[in-house]
C-alpha cells in the first residue's frame, strides 16, 4: 500500500506540475480536457469523503490515454514554436 501512496502522489505532483506549463498554452488547445486532471487531483488529496478505486481505474485506463495523446500533440506544437 506504501507504494500506491508514492505512486499517487507523484502523480499528483506531475499533475499540478502540468497543470502550471500548460497556463500559458491552454487557449490555443480549448478542446483538451485540461481540467479532468486538476479535478481528480483534487479529489485524490482531498479525499471528499472516499476515493473509489474503481473510478480511479477507469480514468487511469479510458481517460488518460486520450488525454496523453492530446499532450503529446501539444508538446509537438510547443516544440515547433507554435
Amino acid at each position: 500500500m506504501r507504494r500506491d501512496v508514492l505512486l499517487l502522489s507523484e502523480m499528483i505532483e506531475a499533475a499540478d506540475q502540468a497543470q502550471k506549463l500548460t497556463d500559458g498554452i491552454t487557449k490555443s488547445f480549448p478542446d483538451i480536457a485540461w481540467k479532468q486532471p486538476v479535478r481528480l487531483g483534487n479529489r485524490i488529496v482531498h479525499g471528499y469523503g472516499s476515493v473509489d478505486l474503481e473510478i480511479l481505474h477507469t480514468a487511469a485506463r479510458e481517460q488518460l490515454p486520450p488525454f496523453a495523446v492530446d499532450l503529446r500533440r501539444v508538446l509537438a506544437s510547443v516544440r515547433e514554436g507554435g
